[in-house]
């Protein structure tokens, strides 16, 4: 095996392999307990479970049922050595691989594999986010008849909310083609019936050197506008006090963009309906490693899970705006997993299968792009996990979902 270690400027380097060692593992008699876990029914595709007496930390492995054959290892695994790690959001994983039926396997983790053996992984219930594509379409269909019968709109739109969470809304979008299309259809309709107008959207100042405004397009936008108004997607840089600290040992290069809808002079940050957004890859990133991560009012960034349209653009829904860190991972040269679905937001602990295609770096335009800082940021902690159970073992770079805003 190799460890990986820090250098002095925040990247990391790999020692030399070893030597191979033949070793039998006996496994010992104690072991912990089995975690016992959920989905959180009012945070769809949130995962949680009961703390194991002694347990280090735990292993969520998220399984889709229609995928077991090709990835039987699971889609994505995160793993924390951490007693208070005891939660996992999977929506940004469910958004990225569509709708059907999940389940997690968990298992604690011993801090002494010798002296006591890590507790059985344990299958969860089934999460079928097709039954949430299913209610969302219903409750959709029945608005776009109400409206369609001569009724209002607004009450419509107002109905459907009510009975539905906004995140809810988000993943069915993001992972049914026909949702996003009965969400456009209502958005038509809201638009003739409220006169709202959607302009084109607004690339600005440098983020016009990064993004073809030309390849950008939005749907949800005018079911968040007032009456008789126009709204827009805005693309720009950050202010200086927007700006957030890149952890510089995970990411190659990042690029900052402040995207916001705007109505009439009024930027709006919380949505009342979600809005799905399709825009171009930043010019030099690498599509197979990129990142994307959203920074809240709060100043605590959240993976953002997308799909790769395999045209240099992607696609992602939203419920809020703010910051946007688009960035590209570092080739740690860990490998492992079932592919590179974890370069799309996921944890240092992540695998995934595969989706994203290649992109060449545009190197001509690398030198003249401006990239976030690397100074102040919170390092992310490197870990190297020991053989679990008889299971092979691995390094797995581990890393943090969350970073500060930096301070203005």
């Amino acid at each position: 095996m190799c460890a990986w270690y820090e250098m002095e400027d925040g990247s990391q380097k790999a020692s030399n392999w070893s030597d191979w060692v033949e070793k039998t593992y006996t496994k010992p008699e104690q072991k912990l307990g089995n975690a016992s876990g959920e989905w959180d029914k009012d945070r769809p595709g949130v995962f949680r479970w009961s703390m194991v007496d002694n347990a280090a930390g735990y292993w969520a492995e998220l399984h889709k049922v229609e995928l077991d054959g090709q990835y039987p290892g699971g889609i994505f695994t995160r793993i924390e050595y951490s007693s208070q790690f005891t939660e996992v959001d999977f929506s940004g994983e469910i958004g990225a691989n569509g709708a059907g039926q999940y389940y997690v396997v968990i298992r604690a983790l011993s801090d002494d594999i010798d002296a006591c053996a890590n507790g059985d992984g344990a299958r969860s219930g089934i999460h079928d986010t097709r039954t949430v594509s299913d209610t969302v379409g219903s409750a959709l269909e029945e608005a776009l008849s109400q409206v369609q019968q001569g009724g209002d709109v607004a009450a419509a739109l107002e109905g459907l909310t009510s009975r539905l969470d906004i995140s809810e809304i988000a993943v069915a979008m993001q992972t049914n083609l026909n949702v996003l299309k009965q969400v456009k259809q209502l958005e038509q309709l809201y638009g003739e019936q409220k006169g709202v107008t959607v302009a084109s959207p607004i690339v600005e100042g440098e983020a016009a050197n990064l993004i073809d405004a030309s390849r950008v397009s939005v749907a949800g936008a005018a079911l968040n506008g007032a009456d008789d108004s126009t709204v827009a997607l805005h693309v720009d840089m950050p202010r200086p006090e927007d700006r957030v600290d890149v952890p510089a040992n995970r990411y190659a290069g990042s690029v900052q963009l402040d995207i916001s809808l705007v109505n009439g002079d009024t930027s709006l940050h919380e949505l009342k309906m979600p809005v799905t957004i399709t825009m171009p890859v930043p010019v030099w990133m690498n599509r197979e490693r990129l990142a994307i991560v959203h920074y809240g009012a709060d100043g605590q960034g959240e993976d953002v899970k997308f799909k790769d349209n395999g045209d240099g653009t992607v696609t992602f829904t939203v419920t809020h705006f703010s910051t946007f860190l688009f960035a590209e991972e570092k080739d740690t040269g860990s490998g492992g997993g079932n592919g590179g679905n974890s370069g799309n937001g996921g944890s240092g602990q992540g695998t995934g299968n595969a989706q994203n295609g290649s992109n060449a770096q545009d190197t001509a335009n690398a030198a003249n792009v401006p990239v976030s800082p690397q100074t102040g940021q919170e390092p992310s902690t490197a870990a190297l996990l020991a053989a679990l159970c008889g299971m092979a073992a691995g390094i797995l770079l581990a890393g943090s979902r969350l970073w500060k805003r930096a301070q203005g």
